[in-house]
């Protein structure tokens, strides 16, 4: 049985430690438990998370602290050449995204990509101008309100296990960057961006790195519940294990 400190893990279901009590949380004055399972090297917070906090930073988003940079990129990029470059050059989470597109041995004209979690808009506008076929999809009404004024038609606002029902076996690759860590329950998440996968198809996810801090390191990523997993390398493989999908990844030290 277990005892007040110890909950089952989350993401694994082993034993998890209460390692901080009193978390402050994004927004003044919320204060949550940390847990951390050493099994598959996750911290987690049990508390959910608000989808109305994401309709709030993104309705203020030229405001918000660590959130702001997404509304310069939206405002820059279509005055750059080449958008899929600039937005590379700016972010590790993006030049994750073109080092993994550039390994695909399909035409750009043919490759099919959805971005969940397209918030403003810009990447999935940098990987139109790049020559994909791609769609951004995103739970926010005033993210997709922002993104189609600012860029096009290519935005739809929508529940993705929803959507992932009705457009199974559609996309040859999902783009899922810094979007994983805010999901209440991750493994069901990717389980419907698979759906939408046709055979061979690939999940380009980019989340915070718990493996490379060390052990005493509690929770290095967004307060939460604007992010609510911090997931490390063994987290992954455990979850791309459980849905039967290879992991690999990728090495950002150039």
């Amino acid at each position: 049985m277990l005892n007040n400190n110890q909950k089952q893990c989350r993401l694994c279901g082993k034993e998890a430690h209460l390692v901080e009590e009193f978390c402050q949380g994004y927004i003044k004055d919320d204060f949550y438990k940390i847990y951390f399972c050493e099994s598959c090297n996750t911290s987690f917070v049990y508390n959910c998370g608000d989808v109305g906090i994401y309709n709030l930073i993104y309705r203020y988003a030229e405001k918000v602290p660590g959130y702001d940079r997404y509304y310069r990129y939206a405002n820059a990029i279509k005055n750059e050449k080449n958008p899929l470059d600039f937005l590379a050059l700016s972010e590790e989470a993006y030049w994750m995204v073109k080092d993994a597109l550039s390994k695909s041995e399909k035409p750009k004209n043919e490759t099919f990509i959805i971005e969940a979690g397209s918030g403003l808009g810009y990447l999935t506008y940098a990987l139109n101008t790049e020559g994909y076929k791609a769609l951004g999809i995103d739970i926010s009404q005033n993210a997709v309100e922002k993104a189609i004024k600012n860029f096009g038609s290519n935005y739809i606002c929508a529940n993705i296990h929803e959507y992932a029902e009705k457009h199974q076996n559609q996309y040859d690759i999902v783009v899922l960057t810094e979007v994983i860590e805010h999901i209440e329950e991750p493994i069901e998440f990717l389980g419907s961006l698979c759906l939408m996968l046709k055979q061979g198809g690939r999940i380009i996810l980019s989340t915070p790195n718990k493996t490379i801090y060390p052990v005493n390191v509690l929770w290095a990523t967004d307060l939460p519940p604007v992010h609510l997993w911090w997931f490390s390398e063994t987290s992954m493989r455990y979850i791309g294990n459980m849905l039967g999908m290879n992991t690999v990844f990728t090495d950002f030290s150039n």
